[in-house]
């Protein structure tokens, strides 16, 4: 299927599918209901992410059985979405969603998708192996955790595919392209329901599939000759969750917060970025843009880095961090100034 056919039908899909999911959640009563850590304040169907996975699966078609690894995709994502469905029914402990993601990760390597950074021997092998484990579990779990506003993940999806999709639009990556253009069109006929007033959330279903396909395009695509900026540039595009992640993490460590990894997937608490931003008195609509526009910037970095030098690389990752520590710095001063004030 050409990829000019890819995009209507997964968008078509979503929108016309999505209302019938909504309507479904109601009469079964699968919804999500406010409380103390939530920011919704009325019931809300929480399956939207059937609809993604479907549209997006259905819109690739027959394309997947014309590549060995769209079909790895097809079933990695594939246990990734039903774990997570079955965790939004009836929860399930951190470990069994851990194994699913470990296992779904296996079936990607196996398949030849993996990070390539170390030499091609046997003990490089296996710490390629290593590294393409953490990434795609740290991805997968960094996007699902930024779920927390009306419209941001799916707009914030969106701008990090724009990005991607870019590059392999002036590469000629099909295969790539193939698997951006499904999601991006599932996302957008998803988004007229989900943006504020959400009629229905994507659900951990929708935001894990969402994030194990931007770990995989991040790692199935060819960003550059170098090792090094090769790697930058999936970062870089990829940023806004990997602060998010970063940040969290190291602050709830140093609050005592968590101390092992089920705790880091267990931990669910109101002190992600875009809550951080609620707190120094955005709104949320203000919020949700800010985080996009901070992505898009990432993400045009990214961009420029395509095939650049490593000292390029290394400059831009300067400029970065500088952005993200001043970021950083007006959320901890701000969310202080507030509490003071409330004294």
């Amino acid at each position: 299927m050409r990829i000019r056919f890819i995009f209507p039908i997964s968008f078509l899909i979503s929108f016309f599918l999505t209302p019938f999911i909504i309507n479904f959640c109601f009469k079964l009563g699968i919804l999500d209901y406010p409380d103390a850590r939530k920011i919704h304040n009325q019931p809300t169907p929480r399956l939207g992410g059937l609809a993604i996975y479907l549209a997006t699966m259905l819109a690739l078609g027959y394309n997947i059985l014309l590549s060995a690894k769209l079909i790895s995709i097809f079933f990695a994502a594939s246990l990734i979405f039903i774990i997570s469905l079955i965790d939004d029914l009836r929860p399930l402990s951190a470990l069994i969603r851990l194994a699913a993601q470990v296992i779904a990760t296996a079936i990607l390597i196996f398949s030849g998708i993996y990070i390539e950074f170390f030499p091609k021997s046997a003990g490089g092998l296996f710490l390629n192996y290593i590294l393409t484990l953490v990434w795609v579990v740290g991805i997968t779990n960094a996007v699902n955790y930024l779920d927390g506003l009306d419209g941001l993940l799916i707009l914030l999806t969106l701008s990090v595919l724009a990005c991607f999709g870019f590059i392999g639009y002036i590469s000629d990556q099909f295969w790539l392209l193939s698997v951006i253009v499904a999601l991006a069109g599932s996302l957008l006929g998803f988004l007229k329901y989900n943006f504020p007033r959400a009629k229905i959330f994507i659900g951990d279903a929708g935001s894990t599939f969402i994030g194990f396909i931007l770990a995989t395009v991040s790692i199935m695509g060819t960003w550059a000759q170098d090792n090094v900026v090769k790697v930058f540039v999936p970062v870089f595009i990829l940023g806004v969750p990997i602060f998010d992640m970063c940040f969290t993490t190291v602050m709830r460590i140093k609050e005592g917060k968590v101390k092992s990894i089920i705790d880091w997937l267990e931990y669910a608490g109101c002190d992600h970025f875009h809550h951080r931003l609620l707190n120094i008195g955005l709104s949320r609509t203000a919020a949700v843009y800010l985080i996009c526009v901070v992505s898009l910037m990432l993400g045009i970095s990214g961009i420029i880095l395509y095939n650049s030098e490593r000292t390029d690389a290394y400059l831009m990752l300067l400029q970065v961090c500088f952005v993200f520590m001043v970021i950083s710095i007006l959320m901890l001063s701000g969310e202080k100034n507030t509490f003071l004030k409330g004294r």
